[in-house]
């Protein structure tokens, strides 16, 4: 989305700040940012408690869980220790979802002679 509107700045204007003020043509200030961007995420139905660290995390997990190499992804979250990168990825979710699913497929099959108690 962010290439997609670059793409709306001619090339010789594209320096300085990317975010800014509709009205004011500056970057925003840090609280304002934040109560205009959190009234959209209401209104789309993102709970309060998620912040936007929560999304980086939730992209580099599902990067990890999809098989991206964990150099790659690092180098896309732009750190320079792979260690931070690895202590992003939740890659236990993947797992604990899989875990999940597999159960709920398993539900009401016969696998215990005749016992369904899961």
């Amino acid at each position: 989305m962010i290439v997609e509107e670059l793409q709306h700045v001619p090339p010789g204007k594209r320096t300085g700040p990317i975010i800014v003020c509709e009205y004011s043509q500056v970057p925003w200030r840090h609280n304002m940012f934040g109560v205009k961007w959190r009234a959209i995420e209401s209104a789309v139905g993102v709970p309060a408690g998620v912040q936007n660290r929560d999304r980086r995390a939730g992209g580099i997990t599902e990067a990890a869980d999809v098989g991206v190499p964990l150099d790659s992804i690092r180098r896309h979250a732009s750190h320079s220790k792979i260690s931070t990168t690895a202590r992003y990825s939740r890659g236990h979710v993947g797992s604990k979802n899989e875990v999940a699913r597999q159960r709920v497929a398993g539900r009401g099959t016969n696998r215990n002679g005749g016992n369904e108690r899961q």
